[in-house]
């Protein structure tokens, strides 16, 4: 499955060769400072924006986040053991059995039921 490629691609390209090669035999100071001034304004785009997603939170965790996992750690403790259950398998020598017990349904505490008046009914135009 091959792409005819528009042949204005290829003029363009021509083009662009063209004029690369003539500024370097006519003018080599001036293709440098081009390239200078052009790697310039990358790099200060480049600083400005990584500044900018530094600040904002979006390297990969929010704020909100942040503060979420801190409240946690705060409320259960940070004895997490960060080993994958793949790499405890591969050390331990014996197999170990499944845990057969049966899985209890934990309450929540940090949510409530907010109640409500749900036998009051809404006054609704009718059309």
């Amino acid at each position: 499955m091959s792409r005819k490629v528009n042949p204005l691609f290829y003029v363009l390209i021509a083009l662009a060769i063209f004029g690369l090669v003539t500024i370097i035999i006519t003018k080599p100071g001036e293709l440098l400072t081009r390239l200078l001034m052009t790697a310039g304004i990358v790099a200060i785009f480049f600083v400005v924006f990584y500044i900018i997603r530094n600040k904002s939170g979006a390297s990969g965790f929010s704020s909100k986040y942040k503060k979420a996992v801190k409240q946690s750690k705060k409320k259960y403790g940070s004895n997490v053991n960060h080993t994958s259950q793949y790499a405890r398998a591969a050390r331990s020598p014996h197999k170990q059995k499944p845990d057969v017990r049966k899985k209890t349904r934990r309450n929540a505490s940090h949510l409530r039921v907010i109640e409500g008046k749900k036998d009051k009914k809404k006054d609704r135009a009718l059309y």
